[in-house]
């Protein structure tokens, strides 16, 4: 089971500096290396986050994305070749590579510290459509690589590749096409309102109506995950609601990120929707209860034994009040 990410790669900060000193505190390699070895810096960013839920769901995951010709770009380097996902379509240029400042106790989203980054362009022509055939699918998020986003998304199309797109950081996405091309399309509360809106400016959606609406309107499978309320998912007329795995949260850095990587996988391995979506809610829940979005020893296997405390999706249909559960 091959799956190409194509997303952002960046390096996740985890320390006391204040933000506004991040970018000079971390130019130097000595300092990286010293910040990495205290345990401050994190391999992250929405591409590589996907990629590696994917390949702890036991697949044969390809990062394509870019970082800095920096000391925090080779460290994402090193970083990536420690781990089982393929960075051979990974390439450098020359402005600083993506981080994050997290400051997990202010429950606050990831503040971006350099403004323009590497991860501009995102350079796909050595990525050829013989090579997405043998891809069970594309997985992507809205990163500011945007012609370089479509023309993927073209050649996968092309290649007969089913695509599946995060349109986030919501604020990336400049108009619909990978909503449209893709075939599933995962987006959290405000990234599904915000579509549907541009889709009609006169709809309006509670939580648990916007999978069904979206996926009446772009006719495809379409999940939305809803924190606390746990998950939803549409196809072909049929919605099913999953709820929160039970259990501390600690760290929600990454957790969408791993519901959608073990929610595709399972899939892809043939488990019906709504046990798919149990499968990602509790990946998403091992990854709360630990600090990074990457925390080890995430398998199927862990996964399994943390369903136990991850409710039973069900059937639904939207009422006033919340919805109604049957099935």
């Amino acid at each position: 089971m091959r799956v190409l990410c194509s997303g952002n790669v960046a390096i996740d900060y985890y320390g006391s500096c204040p933000a506004d000193a991040l970018a000079a505190y971390l130019k130097q390699s000595d300092r990286v290396r010293d910040a990495f070895e205290s345990g401050e810096l994190f391999l992250g960013g929405k591409g590589m986050n996907f990629a590696r839920a994917f390949a702890q769901a036991g697949a044969d995951c390809w990062i394509h994305s870019v970082v800095g010709r920096d000391a925090l770009g080779n460290l994402a380097l090193d970083m990536i070749s420690k781990t089982p996902v393929n960075g051979e379509f990974v390439v450098s240029r020359y402005r600083p590579t993506l981080f994050f400042s997290i400051d997990v106790s202010r429950a606050s989203s990831p503040l971006q510290i350099p403004r323009r980054h590497a991860a501009l362009a995102f350079p796909h022509k050595n990525i050829r459509e013989e090579f997405l055939k043998n891809c069970a699918c594309l997985v992507s998020h809205a990163h500011l690589g945007w012609r370089d986003l479509l023309s993927l998304c073209d050649k996968a199309k092309n290649a007969g590749t089913l695509i599946v797109f995060n349109p986030a950081p919501i604020e990336n996405l400049k108009d619909l096409s990978p909503i449209y091309a893709a075939d599933i399309v995962i987006a959290n509360r405000e990234e599904a309102q915000n579509i549907l809106r541009r889709i009609d400016s006169g709809i309006s959606a509670s939580s648990f109506d916007l999978a069904p609406a979206l996926s009446a309107h772009l006719g495809k499978m379409c999940v939305v995950t809803l924190d606390k309320d746990g998950a939803t998912a549409s196809y072909r007329g049929v919605n099913w609601h999953g709820g929160p795995c039970s259990g501390k949260a600690v760290d929600p850095v990454g957790a969408g990120d791993a519901f959608l990587g073990f929610f595709v996988s399972g899939l892809l391995r043939g488990y019906s929707v709504p046990d798919s979506l149990r499968i990602g809610q509790a990946a998403a829940g091992i990854v709360c209860s630990r600090f990074g979005a990457h925390p080890g020893g995430l398998s199927f296997d862990t996964v399994f034994d943390k369903i136990r405390e991850t409710p039973a999706p069900r059937r639904y249909k939207s009422v006033v009040g919340g919805p109604q559960l049957y099935g």
